[in-house]
């Protein structure tokens, strides 16, 4: 619908452009997740988007970042040390957050627990996450990580999963 604000106002000529919306991430829930592979010097990096994510409602987010955008989620195999440390990069500004569940499986949300959160924690800047979790994980569990940002900005971003590297490589 075009309308304009008087009654005797003329539709403006020019061109009107309707885009089509890309389509939902393939990691949109939990069981699609992206597997992050655990490396020492967290060398895996992993490309991430949240564009045209939606929200996961029916799982818990305790972390109460407000105006945050829909949703995608990462799994990580624990290592045999139990330390997992997540962290993720943003090539422009944009404030991202995340937090880790474990689960017995992931198609019953109900049973998903959550571990962490966090929202500015990563060494590399722009407001990204990071989660070091060295206590409490269980080796060879996979972990459930959910990513999302404030303001329901939408961005690609980098992400990684190392047992002793705290940083991104740039």
């Amino acid at each position: 619908r075009i309308q304009t604000y008087g009654a005797l106002d003329s539709i403006p000529s020019g061109l009107l452009c309707v885009l089509q919306t890309p389509p939902q991430p393939a990691n949109s829930d939990p069981c699609s997740g992206t597997l992050l592979t655990v490396t020492s010097i967290c060398n895996a990096v992993a490309a991430g988007t949240n564009v045209s994510s939606v929200t996961t409602t029916d799982i818990h987010n305790p972390c109460g970042y407000p105006g945050s955008s829909g949703d995608v989620w990462f799994k990580a195999v624990v290592p045999a040390s139990g330390h997992l440390i997540i962290d993720t990069q943003s090539l422009v500004p944009f404030d991202g957050s995340m937090a880790i569940y474990s689960a017995p499986g992931c198609l019953d949300h109900s049973q998903f627990e959550w571990i962490a959160c966090n929202d500015d924690g990563s060494s590399t800047g722009n407001e990204m996450p990071q989660l070091d979790i060295s206590t409490g994980l269980v080796a060879g569990d996979t972990v459930y990580i959910r990513f999302w940002a404030y303001f329901a900005a939408e961005e690609n971003f980098r992400i990684c999963a190392s047992n002793s590297t705290t940083t991104l490589p740039v």
